[in-house]
Order: C-alpha cells, then structure tokens, then sequence
C-alpha cells in the first residue's frame, strides 16, 4: 500500500528530464528575471505601467512554464501561448521606452535584462519538446562503444579545418549584420567617428525612423499585399503540382515543360505584358468595386486594376518554380496510399486535403517563406502599378522613401532597415527546420 502511494506521488511530480522539461524550466526562469525587473524598475524609477505590464508577463510565464512541466503533453501548447505573452511584452516595452531616447547606466543595465528575458520567453517556442524515450540498459551499454567510436570518427584533422573555415567565413557574413544592429542604437555622432558599440543605447532612433515616413502605412500594405499573394499562390500551386504529379491526363507532360520553360524567361521581359494586362490595353478585365470592412481592393477602375491589390497580387499567384518543388515533393508520396482512399470512397480533393498536403508541409511551408521574401522585397513592379505613394506601395518603397529624405542619418537608416527585415527574420526562424527539410528532400524517393 505504501509503495503504491509512494508511486503516485513520483507520478503527480514533474520529471526533470528531456527536451519539453529543459524549455519549461527556461520560460521559467526568463518569467523569474522579467519579475526582478519589474520590481527594480518599480524600485529606481516607478513607471507603474510597464512594470504592472512586465510583473502580469512574468507570472504568466511562470504559470505557463509550470503547467507545461506538469502536463508535458501540453507544453508545446503552452509554449506558443507563452511566446505570445513574451511578444506583447517586447512590443509594450520598446512603446514605452522609445520615446526617452537615452537611459542612464542603471535603466539601460535594466532595459537589456528585461530585453533578453523578454526575448527568451518569446523564442522558447522554437525549442524542441520531444518526450524523453526509455532504452533498456543492454541497448544503452551495446551502444556506448559505438557512439565513442562514432565520435571519434568525426573529430579528424578534415573536420576540424572545415569547421574552421566555416566559422570564419560565418563570422564575416554576420559582420555586416551585428554593425547594422549596433548602429542602429547610436547617435549621428557616433556613427560618423566609426566606433562599433554605442555608448548608450538609442532606443528612439527606431520611433524616430518608423513614424518619420508613416511606416506604419507601409508596413500593413506590405503585410496584406503578401497575404493574398501567398493564399493565390499556394492554392494555384498546390493544385496545379497535384495535377502534375499525380493525375493522368492528356498532354501532361508536354504541359510541364511548357511550364517549366517559363523559368527560363526574365522577370523583366513580363513585367511589360503583365503591365499592359492589368492597366486594360490588352483586354478589358473585370470593371467592379469590391468594398472590404477595413480596405478597398477594387476589381477594375475604368477596365484598370492600376492602384489595386490585385494589380500586386494576382500577376504572382502563378509561378513555375513553385508547381516544380510541390510536384517533385508529391510524387515521393506512395501511390498505395491514393489507392487505399480510392477504396474508402476518397476522391483527388479529398485525398490532396487529408494526406497529400499534411505529408508536404515542409514544402509548402518552403514555398510559403520564398513567396514571403518575393513579396516583401518587392519594389520595381509597386512602382509601376501604383501611382499614390500611400495607396499600395509597400515597405520597401517606404525605405527607398525613408532613405532619399533621412540623407546621411546612418543610425536612422539603418533602423529603418532592420525594421524591414524583421518579419522576414521572424518567419525565417519559424520555418528554418521545416525549409531546409523541404529543400534537402525534394525529389528524392525511398
């Protein structure tokens, strides 16, 4: 009887091991600094809203942290929903504070703890939360020899210079990028006698730079503009490479070369009959207004989609390489499988919807992310479809704007320009696994 309480104690409490365990405890312990904070902050200066705001951060964090440690089937849960809280408290803390501008020793000391911890309790989520798997003892034993000897297999003079040169050459790509970081946070001054850390942080160089060519404007056009063209693009690409890949129709072949052929042409010599296209000279396109709650995208002014959404979309819901990758990455799925739902009654939509595409993520989620970076970088086409500066253009003619107005304000510049990279950064970093798997497996079968 007593081993038996014994034992469901053991289970009520949290183990302490493996990778779901290990992430929990780190939001915890990111929670536990953002409540240091807030009480030193409080303590120092008594900026009641942002230390109420940092306190009510840090104690959903622990709360989250504990019920993921708790309930390890759920941690991946509370990790996302702790991620979101480590979010808010990243944007509410920079809102608060660019507007001081500079920090004494003591808040700035403060402002870059409550920045890390604040930063941690947001990427945690990116954390690997496998459960831990139980090995017999001969099985741990049996491959303790094989596992030495497999490491030192890879630790050779080879290696070791490898390693090396990609560190270095790692080391020289990053340089650029952690300057353009630093300087963001200097002054004029400081920018111009060349020195690499800024004596004290400039916070406001971001808010001086977002609100100087109404970024915010940019931004959302930027971030709608991508939306619709990546839901055209996937919901194109997705059904077109089935198609390809796994139904028998007449001329299928000779109509993927045609397809892939159009890789082989310049961006630059459509960009003219797609501008003919959506202005109307070609054909007349659909003349109607479409009225959304929050924005217009308007199907056709005067047979012209000219100042549109759909003039910045629709042109890229097509694209050869996109119906490539999916249809290479289609065909690797074992036809069984289509021949099993065919047998429950499963038609090509259905069986593309529950097993073709849970099977493809890694793909589409690759084609999601360079149809993201194709979007957000957009300039040249913008300019020519779009003649209000404010109507459609996206961010990246709000930085080339930004730019011809800030002059040689480097600091304000190179704000700007890591304000337009972020979201890219940030998709980046929530796909990395899933796009180099989508890319390193695509058209191999096995």
């Amino acid at each position: 009887m007593a081993d038996a309480t014994l034992a469901t104690r053991r289970r009520a409490l949290p183990s302490l091991h493996g990778a779901a365990a290990m992430a929990d405890l780190f939001t915890i312990v990111c929670a536990l600094v953002l409540i240091v904070t807030a009480v030193y902050l409080a303590a120092i200066e008594g900026v009641l809203g942002v230390n109420i705001n940092l306190a009510i951060t840090a104690l959903a964090g622990v709360g989250l942290g504990l019920f993921g440690l708790y309930f390890p089937r759920y941690s991946r849960w509370s990790s996302i929903v702790a991620a979101v809280v480590g979010l808010n408290a990243i944007l509410y803390y920079m809102d608060v504070y660019s507007n001081a501008c500079r920090f004494n020793l003591e808040m700035t000391v403060a402002f870059w703890v409550s920045a890390v911890a604040a930063g941690g309790l947001f990427t945690q989520v990116f954390f690997s939360r496998k459960l831990p798997t139980l090995h017999s003892r001969s099985t741990s034993k049996a491959s303790t020899n094989g596992d030495a000897a497999k490491i030192r297999s890879r630790v050779a003079t080879g290696s070791i210079v490898m390693y090396t040169v990609m560190i270095v050459l790692s080391f020289i790509a990053l340089v650029p990028f952690f300057w353009m970081i630093s300087t963001s946070f200097m002054t004029l001054g400081e920018t111009i006698n060349r020195i690499w850390v800024p004596q004290e942080a400039q916070v406001c160089n971001y808010y001086t730079a977002w609100n100087s060519v109404r970024f915010n404007v940019y931004f959302q056009n930027s971030v709608i503009i991508a939306v619709f063209t990546i839901t055209g693009l996937l919901s194109v690409s997705v059904l077109s490479a089935y198609a390809f890949a796994k139904i028998n129709f007449v001329g299928r072949n000779l109509i993927f070369t045609l397809v892939l052929a159009t890789l082989m042409v310049p961006d630059i010599v459509v960009m003219i009959p797609n501008y003919l296209t959506i202005s109307g000279q070609i054909f007349p396109i659909p003349m109607s207004m479409t009225n959304f709650p929050f924005f217009e995208i308007g199907m056709g002014r005067g047979f012209s989609w000219i100042d549109t959404l759909p003039a910045l979309s629709v042109p890229f819901m097509g694209h050869a390489f996109s119906i490539f990758l999916l249809r290479q990455f289609f065909i690797q799925i074992p036809h069984e499988l289509w021949e099993a739902a065919r047998i429950d009654g499963a038609g090509h939509f259905r069986f593309l919807v529950q097993i073709v595409v849970p099977m493809s993520r890694p793909a589409i989620l690759t084609v999601t992310l360079l149809a993201f970076i194709g979007s957000w970088n957009a300039l040249l086409w913008p300019l020519l479809v779009t003649r209000d500066p404010l109507e459609w253009r996206p961010i990246s003619y709000g930085l080339q704007a930004f730019n011809d107005e800030a002059g040689t304000q480097t600091h304000l510049l190179t704000a700007a320009a890591f304000i337009t990279i972020m979201p890219m950064l940030a998709l980046y970093f929530v796909t990395q696994k899933s796009f180099t798997e989508g890319i390193a497996t695509t058209g191999l079968k096995g």
